[in-house]
This record gives structure tokens, C-alpha cells and sequence, in this order.
């Protein structure tokens, strides 16, 4: 969390507005790659709620997709595939249109 919280202490000092993205999970990653995320999310939603920092929730939109159709969205355990960035990206300019 500490380092959420020096990106926004710089964006803050150079006038940038920060947003946050929570990147999913491959939901066939082992137990301690998904935990590790899945544990960071929670305080960084609860900090990013008390600090009014907008934060899009990337993990939703793979986790509502059946689960053979999550896979095909990374490219290992973590990192998200082409049409996993292409997902993202979809969410991210939505929620920057809705929120200019």
C-alpha cells in the first residue's frame, strides 16, 4: 500500500489526477500468486474509497466471464494477454469518459 500511497503523494505535487486500475487474477494461477493480489486489493479499494481516489476494478470484468474464457486473458500467471490489455483498456477509457 505504501507505494500507492507515494504515487499519489507525487501526483498530488505535479497537479496529475491519479487513478487506479486493480488488475485480475488468472484464475488458474497458483495459490500464492492469486492470494498475493487478491490480499493487496482490499486495503488498496479501502484507501483508495477514504483518499477519494478513483479506482476501476479491472479484476471484476474477467471474474464475471465463465472461467474457460478467463484464461485466454493472460499470458501467465499475472500478466494480462492481448485481449486482457484490450479489456482493460475498454474499461479504463469508459470510466474516463464517464469521469472527465
Amino acid at each position: 500500500l505504501s507505494n500507492v500511497q507515494k504515487m499519489a503523494k507525487l501526483s498530488r505535487r505535479k497537479g496529475v489526477r491519479l487513478l487506479l486500475l486493480h488488475l485480475p487474477s488468472n484464475p488458474r494461477a497458483p495459490g500464492p500468486s492469486k492470494n498475493t493480489i487478491r490480499s493487496y486489493r482490499d486495503p488498496v479499494r479501502q484507501w483508495s474509497k477514504n483518499e477519494r481516489v478513483p479506482l476501476v476494478e479491472g479484476n471484476r470484468l474477467l471474474e464475471a466471464l465463465p472461467l474457460e474464457h478467463q484464461a485466454r486473458h493472460f499470458v501467465d500467471d499475472i500478466h494480462p494477454s492481448k485481449l486482457g490489455h484490450k479489456r482493460l483498456a475498454a474499461a479504463l477509457c469508459s470510466h474516463l469518459n464517464q469521469h472527465p
